[in-house]
């Protein structure tokens, strides 16, 4: 996961925390995670296809 945030030009510090915010959302909203995980493979999908195609 922190080497895709590198990829994307955020630092670890910020890594950290959007893991932790994340994480607290999960905890606070379980059916959030759903639509999380839906978004990261999105968003993983899209970057793979971009930077693959170079």
């Amino acid at each position: 996961m922190i080497a895709l945030f590198k990829k994307l030009g955020i630092g670890e510090t910020a890594a950290a925390i959007i893991m932790i915010v994340v994480g607290a959302l999960i905890l606070w909203k379980p059916d959030l995670l759903a639509y999380l995980v839906a978004a990261y493979l999105i968003i993983v999908g899209l970057l793979k296809l971009v930077v693959g195609a170079k």
